[in-house]
């Protein structure tokens, strides 16, 4: 027990002067890190700023047909996209109602105003409506429309006699026959 006494009595000072000469390193920096998460969501939102649309092909005078057509393009698309890869597409089709036997309804699109930011898409040529989605743009990328009552991309409506003559002693008189037309942006791809 004595022996080890003794060893620590000499050993003891050298511990201490070694603790004693260890300096503490503390390494002070200017600088720091954060870790950020971005994101940003899909977005396929449309709305249609129109009132009902009233089409009505009217007698021009005795031995005539009536008008051929009638067009409209008060209606306004307005649209958000947002992408992450593929484009999207617009569809088109009848959900309510019928158009009257010996007429048709078509729909286009047209050029949209100066507010419009991205590539608005590819538009289809007129498109006769039926019960069936119909493409009436395609390729839609990230865009938006602006919100006021001339954005948007402009929905021309045409109520017109069938372009097969045949057809017209089908057509009756008929006041305000209701037609939903739905038109549906593509989710993501």
């Amino acid at each position: 027990m004595n022996n080890r006494v003794f060893i620590w009595v000499l050993l003891l000072p050298f511990i201490c002067s070694r603790l004693e000469a260890q300096e503490t390193v503390v390494e002070l920096k200017n600088t720091a890190t954060a870790n950020v998460l971005l994101g940003v969501t899909e977005v396929s939102l449309i709305r249609v700023n129109a009132q009902v649309i009233s089409l009505q092909l009217n007698q021009q005078e005795a031995g005539m047909a009536v008008e051929s057509y009638k067009a409209d393009s008060s209606a306004r698309l307005h649209i958000s996209s947002l992408i992450s890869s593929q484009p999207r597409y617009l569809t088109a089709k009848i959900t309510d109602g019928d158009v009257p036997d010996g007429t048709e309804l078509k729909l286009v699109a047209l050029n949209p105003n100066a507010n419009f930011v991205g590539p608005w898409g590819i538009f289809s040529p007129e498109v006769s409506l039926d019960r069936t989605d119909r493409i009436i743009i395609s390729n839609i990328a990230t865009c938006y429309s602006g919100t006021e009552t001339q954005d948007g991309i402009p929905l021309k409506f045409i109520y017109s006699l069938n372009t097969d003559r045949a057809t017209y002693g089908l057509i009756r008189a008929t006041q305000g026959n209701n037609i939903v037309v739905t038109l549906t942006l593509s989710p993501n791809q």
